[in-house]
């Protein structure tokens, strides 16, 4: 199989703008090829992928393939020579009953094509070593399966918000309808901390199963445009004390990515308040709170998103996770 002097990557996103893309996809793979490493195309799976496109590719990498189109495109990369590098975020075949996308993501039809796409990888990456051990878990799963965590990109955000001094008494909060139940865990505690005098700023989904504990005047929605880096912007601008991530105890949460403490944290200069569940680089790092009312300390909001920030910088910068990457590229190319 003849193999391009720089490889040549066909990438294919649900949605080339949304967060998944900025930290899995488009995102990461862009500098890749601004570094000169590799060439992207990138596309979405509703434009016309026919064979000359595909062909002239070394490898396909696919984001969150859960359509049947998805699988029929996997196929044909494999009979045209093309390397399939699966990438999942999500443990979306744990999705739990009252999440909104259910229906879909438990038909047959999906489901079998989740998992086709995944038998057919040369290899899967995801965001956290407990979705890697749930898809382990799958039976007929014997793929190559690596974790490339979610990183901050400190080509476009270098250096971090500096967090308040003097502690301001805004929360805030960031997600969409996906996330309803993950609110309605801390109903009580808000309702608390409202009386307490807290207010909080809810980013993408207003905050309707919240609405009965929260006041006017206690609460503002900031609705969600599109566009990530003018979030991030925003959530600097906010420069919150704390920001929330209620989590349900759930199989879909406990395999969850970084994403929401490293926006916190970076661009927010904010403590992060999260759940006891999900991924260990949370409660490794040791710097984040319980969601609890009795644990929330006015006084250590400061220190713990400057610590917070320093795990960031260790670990989780892109310059230096995008390494990965473009090992992984290297690997395939070299696969006969």
């Amino acid at each position: 199989m003849i193999r391009s002097p720089i490889p040549k990557i066909l990438v294919v996103s649900p949605d080339l703008s949304e967060t998944s893309s900025w930290y899995r996809a488009a995102g990461p793979m862009s500098y890749l090829a601004k570094t000169g490493q590799v060439e992207c195309t990138f596309c979405t799976p509703d434009m016309k992928l026919a064979w000359p496109m595909i062909m002239k590719h070394d490898i396909l990498l696919i984001l969150r393939p859960a359509f049947p189109s998805y699988a029929y495109l996997c196929r044909r990369a494999k009979d045209m020579g093309l390397k399939v590098w699966v990438d999942h975020d999500d443990n979306l075949l744990s999705l739990p009953y009252a999440h909104p996308e259910w229906n879909h993501f438990s038909s047959d039809q999906v489901r079998d094509s989740i998992l086709e796409c995944m038998r057919l990888a040369d290899v899967i990456t995801v965001t956290t070593e407990n979705l890697r051990g749930a898809f382990q878990n799958i039976k007929g799963i014997t793929n190559d399966i690596r974790v490339i965590p979610n990183a901050i990109d400190d080509y476009l955000f270098p250096e971090p918000k500096a967090p308040r001094q003097a502690p301001n008494k805004i929360i805030a909060w960031r997600g969409g309808n996906s996330h309803a139940q993950d609110l309605a865990i801390v109903k009580d505690d808000v309702r608390k901390l409202v009386e307490l005098g807290y207010r909080f700023v809810f980013f993408g989904m207003k905050p309707h199963v919240l609405e009965p504990v929260l006041p006017l005047g206690t609460w503002s929605h900031i609705p969600w445009n599109g566009e990530v880096d003018t979030f991030l912007r925003k959530l600097s601008d906010l420069n919150a004390s704390f920001h929330m991530v209620p989590l349900e105890n759930n199989d879909l949460n406990k395999a969850k990515s970084n994403i929401a403490w490293l926006e916190a944290s970076w661009h927010g200069g904010s403590a992060c308040l999260v759940s006891d569940i999900g991924s260990d680089e949370w409660k490794d790092a040791n710097q984040v709170e319980n969601i609890s009312l009795g644990i929330i300390n006015m006084e250590g909001g400061a220190s713990k998103a400057i610590a917070s920030q320093k795990v960031i910088r260790d670990c989780f910068l892109l310059s230096h996770v995008n390494k990965q990457r473009a090992d992984l590229v290297r690997q395939l190319m070299e696969i006969k």
